[in-house]
């Protein structure tokens, strides 16, 4: 959980450590889930550093695991993250996959919080492909999955894909253009009260392509200055061993 609150907050370099403190600990007492758990984060880790091949390596090792001892709840997991890292790739259509084959395990297992979390990199990896309609269905069910659960940060971070699901559609009237600006307001509140500078960060640097084709120069031009400010501020914390 330490290093959780570390990679939110782009520490990336103290979140690897407190992760593989845990792996080993979890390994020590033959807590095989917890395994699963630790792999999963130490890839996201790697996923957000861009080591995609170490996550790969990871990830493919907790499947293995997840698959050995029948934990399909940590399979849906591990399926949720090598989709979101095969996305980082380039690798749309196995990220699909992937990611397809997450929700369904979580449908089947009843487990919201996971489905939220996997429609929402799934409406992410669309978004990339240009297919808004897909990108758009999947966000606006991962945010109404979010809000029935109350999770604040995956919450935060539906706003912020469902606005650039919108935005990908095409901003042709000024309801559209409002229902995008709702979406990222809804999300810097959220994200910014929780203080997940990362995801912040992230949504400053989408709003701003938003406001600057709304005519909001001045604020776009701001918005990208804080975004870059985070992230510059992240990079230099965020080196991994």
């Amino acid at each position: 959980n330490i290093g959780r609150v570390h990679n939110d907050s782009g520490a990336f370099k103290a979140a690897n450590r407190q992760y593989r403190e845990a792996l080993d600990l979890r390994r020590d007492i033959g807590d095989m889930s917890g395994v699963v758990q630790s792999l999963c984060d130490l890839g996201g880790v790697h996923t957000a550093y861009g080591s995609y091949e170490m996550a790969l390596e990871m990830f493919v090792e907790a499947h293995k695991i997840a698959e050995e001892i029948g934990d399909k709840l940590a399979q849906s997991e591990v399926l949720s993250r090598l989709g979101e890292c095969k996305a980082a790739m380039g690798r749309a259509s196995e990220a699909v996959e992937h990611l397809l084959e997450a929700i369904s395990l979580g449908t089947a297992l009843g487990h919201k919080a996971a489905v939220s979390e996997c429609s929402r990199r799934l409406a992410e990896v669309y978004i990339g492909m240009g297919d808004a309609a897909q990108a758009h269905d999947y966000a606006t069910r991962a945010l109404a999955i979010s809000e029935e659960v109350g999770t604040p940060v995956h919450v935060g971070t539906a706003h912020r894909v469902l606005a650039e699901a919108v935005c990908a559609a095409g901003l042709g009237t000024p309801e559209l253009m409002r229902r995008a600006d709702d979406h990222f307001r809804r999300s810097v509140e959220i994200l910014a009260g929780m203080k997940n500078e990362l995801e912040l960060a992230r949504c400053y640097r989408s709003y701003a392509g938003l406001r600057e084709r709304a005519g909001a120069v001045d604020e776009a031009i701001k918005l990208r200055q804080r975004a870059e400010e985070i992230f510059g501020r992240l990079r230099g914390a965020a080196s991994i061993e």
